[in-house]
């Protein structure tokens, strides 16, 4: 019985879901450029839905503004999307 409690402690305890903690950009960084995607899949157009989906979000989060490379940013944003197996 006692065998029976320790193996379910241990399947209870280890089938905890994986939370991770939010990514946060530093406090001193408010101009981001966000650079061309590069798209190493098979679905064509990915990147350029991505890239703009992503570019909306940090335009409805106040916090930050984006601007083009060009202009001098305090931070870039890359991406590059593969395909695994």
């Amino acid at each position: 019985m006692l065998r029976l409690l320790i193996i379910g402690l241990i399947l209870i305890t280890g089938c905890q879901a994986y939370t991770p903690r939010p990514q946060v950009l530093p406090q001193h960084i408010k101009k981001i450029a966000v650079r061309p995607f590069v798209n190493h899949t098979s679905q064509l157009g990915l990147e350029d839905k991505l890239r703009l989906r992503i570019i909306d979000e940090f335009l409805q989060d106040t916090r930050f503004t984006i601007q083009q490379q060009k202009m001098i940013p305090m931070a870039f944003l890359s991406v590059k999307l593969l395909i695994t197996f």
